[in-house]
């Protein structure tokens, strides 16, 4: 996961995403954090996966944290 692309997936493949990337255990624990705003990110909040030197990082849901997250990838102003 090594890629600057921003890529959808379905809501019913998440979970599997999550599984794939050795991560699900931890958000469904609710021990992963926003890497905007350090929120607990858990299934029901959680809006984006995306890669960060070498590793796995979260974005909630809240739309000041996507929006620093689509600047940060240059997707937006």
């Amino acid at each position: 996961m090594d890629t600057s692309e921003i890529k959808a997936i379905l809501d019913q493949d998440f979970e599997n995403l999550l599984y794939k990337l050795n991560v699900y255990d931890a958000v469904v624990a609710g021990t992963v954090q926003c890497a905007f705003c350090h929120d607990t990110v858990n299934i029901s909040n959680i809006s984006m996966v995306f890669p960060q030197n070498g590793e796995v990082h979260f974005c909630c849901d809240k739309k000041s944290c996507t929006d620093k997250l689509l600047k940060q990838r240059g997707i937006c102003e």
